[in-house]
């Protein structure tokens, strides 16, 4: 991996999708109903929408590529599950947000998500509408 850093995105996406049902499993049960993963990295996107069905995680949603297009589906998600991002960049955008876990990649590799964005936050109460808070979020990866 020291010579190939592709290699090391390979590893650890079904122990990444079982810490973010974790994080979901902490949440109180009326949170659950209206509860989104929201996943600004398209391997994260990838990863909750391949592995998520196995532990009832909804459809993923992102701000990444086509996968924006998809929308956030039929209401306003509320709490929101935010992981490929910080902290501090998402106290912006929501009224409250914290660090529920810390993404954890099997076997010691140290890749992008455990080195650069290895938070897995829940925030709440978004300061945008939806709407226009998916529209101007796009990007392209």
């Amino acid at each position: 991996m020291k010579n190939n850093h592709d290699l090391a995105d390979e590893i650890g996406w079904p122990e990444f999708v079982a810490e973010v049902a974790a994080v979901r499993d902490t949440l109180p049960p009326e949170d659950r109903n209206h509860l989104a993963v929201l996943a600004y990295n398209y391997g994260e996107a990838g990863a909750l929408a391949l592995y998520g069905p196995r532990y009832n995680l909804p459809t993923p949603i992102s701000n990444i590529n086509s996968i924006h297009d998809r929308g956030y589906g039929p209401f306003g998600p509320e709490p929101v599950i935010i992981v490929g991002s910080d902290l501090n960049d998402q106290q912006q955008n929501y009224e409250h947000c914290s660090v529920a876990a810390y993404i954890a990649i099997p076997h010691g590799v140290r890749n992008e998500e455990s080195l650069c964005h290895p938070e897995i936050l829940v925030c709440r109460h978004l300061l945008h509408p939806w709407p226009q808070a998916g529209t101007n979020a796009q990007q392209f990866g």
